[in-house]
């Protein structure tokens, strides 16, 4: 690869696929927090908590959305707890309560079918690999990681929750060009997010691929005509053959 030497990866929906119904999964995160806490021994009103949660997730989903402010769901557990009379918990309990919460959606993120043949294709062909993700939780996002065995193809992973800030603020990128020290437009980014992945990387000078496998909707084409990505990718499989027509 003579011009793109850098490729950055999309996690969900890019290199992962969702199997189940968010708000079903979510609600029963919730749950199994809730049931956490109760034989913790807390004496805490159910009730109370998953509408205080709730609320502060729902207000957290919806200013990301304008700020790019990344809230991580421990800090808003923690500050749903220390508010019904609990400021002390220790970070490995908040640990396992955000383990109880994401566990039912990490049983249905699956790997695509073809991610391992793009990832061994894109590193036996000499590419920096990163991964570059939004998400509330990092270690959320590292349990993934390690459940489809494909950490160690990645020389650098951002996760928005680590770093407070979400794609496409374009911070995020310019982290991985500082990292790598090589030019933007010698890398693409590859994500099924237009208005995140796509947009932000346009930002930043990069090129982009928009994979539209698991996102082709009326929505999101009328959106491509106003966020234009270098080249679009049916599938995940095409993504080697379409960086080397960027070359």
């Amino acid at each position: 690869m003579s011009v793109i030497s850098g490729v950055i990866f999309d996690l969900g929906r890019t290199l992962l696929h969702f199997t189940g119904d968010e708000k079903e999964v979510i609600d029963q995160g919730k749950s199994d927090m809730l049931a956490f806490l109760h034989q913790s021994d807390l004496a805490l009103d159910g009730a109370e908590f998953l509408d205080a949660f709730s609320k502060q997730l729902d207000f957290s989903f919806k200013a990301r959305l304008e700020d790019h402010v990344e809230r991580p769901t421990e800090i808003i557990f923690h500050n749903v707890m220390a508010e019904l009379g609990y400021p002390e918990l220790s970070s490995d309990f908040i640990g396992q309560a955000m383990r109880h919460f994401y566990s039912p959606s990490e049983n249905h993120w699956v790997p695509n079918s073809s991610m391992l043949d793009v990832l061994d294709n894109l590193h036996q062909a000499g590419a920096m690999l990163a991964l570059l993700s939004n998400a509330g939780n990092e270690q959320n996002v590292y349990r993934l990681i390690e459940k489809a065995n494909i950490e160690h193809y990645f020389e650098i992973i951002l996760v928005s929750a680590g770093v407070g800030m979400r794609k496409p603020d374009h911070s995020l990128y310019r982290r991985i060009v500082e990292y790598w020290n090589i030019a933007a437009k010698q890398i693409v980014m590859i994500g099924d997010s237009l208005d995140e992945d796509i947009l932000g990387a346009k930002r930043a000078g990069m090129h982009t691929i928009w994979l539209m496998e698991n996102v082709n909707t009326p929505e999101n084409q009328a959106l491509a005509e106003k966020i234009k990505p270098d080249l679009i990718a049916g599938q995940l499989g095409e993504i080697p053959a379409l960086i080397q027509k960027l070359a």
